[in-house]
């Protein structure tokens, strides 16, 4: 019975194997246009908006002084202080 089945089967998929191959290559098209719109056409306008709201601003009204302060400041906030290794206990 099960070898009846499997035969039913392969005999399915060999008569209908363009099909099928039709329907993968249609997926792996679609699967590769995805990734091409998600990791290289978003990012590419990404930078288009970045460079032209970079072109609309007057950096001369920017305080040069107050600003690295205050990244001085966000940074010490968030980087975290080493630990020294000679204060570890080994677990061995």
């Amino acid at each position: 019975m099960v070898k009846g089945i499997a035969n039913y089967l392969s005999g399915k998929i060999v008569k209908h194997s363009t099909a099928i191959l039709s329907v993968l290559t249609l997926a792996a098209l679609l699967a590769a246009l995805l990734f091409l719109y998600r990791y290289l056409y978003q990012p590419m306008n990404t930078i288009a908006d970045i460079y032209t709201l970079k072109g609309q601003i007057n950096f001369s009204i920017i305080d040069d002084q107050l600003f690295n302060e205050i990244y001085s400041g966000i940074q010490t906030k968030t980087q975290q202080p080493l630990a020294p290794i000679d204060n570890l206990n080994s677990p061995f």
